[in-house]
């Protein structure tokens, strides 16, 4: 019994980590997503001069 409690702990752990990753490069992704907008607006008001 002590055993199956060990598996449940560490698939939780495990599962909890690889949320976190997932959370992780979504805001990456967020970031990259939101430095190209802003290079697009630099680009647009260069050649808007």
């Amino acid at each position: 019994m002590l055993c199956c409690w060990h598996m449940l702990d560490y698939l939780l752990i495990s599962l909890d980590t690889s949320l976190q990753r997932e959370q992780e490069s979504d805001i990456i992704l967020l970031l990259i997503s939101k430095e190209s907008d802003r290079i697009e607006d630099a680009a647009q008001f260069v050649v808007s001069l």
